[in-house]
């Protein structure tokens, strides 16, 4: 488990509808696509995990059925089980479908997990 203050991104994974809480890899977690929690003032939420090969150092954390600003807040997070590499795609509806497939195994490997 990793600890961190939310940072403020780009908002790249928000303009595709996928809103992150960005926190710095201090554990150094590998890249990749993960199914994790967030942990948020001692409520645990289910989350699709992202750390890229590009940008190894920052954690990203797209909370499931969430809609609050929770920047500067500081949050805890949970690797559980990974879904797949990182894999460089430029197209941006095959992004989005990518995307929603790994939702959707991170709710199937946590709905598990429980």
């Amino acid at each position: 488990m990793t600890e961190g203050k939310v940072l403020k991104g780009d908002k790249s994974a928000t303009k595709l509808g996928f809103p992150t809480a960005n926190i710095t890899n201090k554990d150094n977690v590998l890249p990749g696509i993960y199914a994790g929690h967030v942990i948020l003032a001692g409520e645990t939420f289910d989350a699709v995990l992202y750390v890229g090969k590009k940008r190894k150092e920052i954690l990203e954390a797209h909370i499931l059925d969430f809609k609050k600003n929770i920047y500067g807040k500081t949050i805890q997070v949970e690797v559980i089980e990974k879904i797949r590499d990182d894999e460089n795609i430029s197209d941006v509806g095959l992004l989005k479908e990518k995307i929603e497939k790994d939702t959707m195994d991170a709710w199937a490997i946590l709905f598990g997990h429980k």
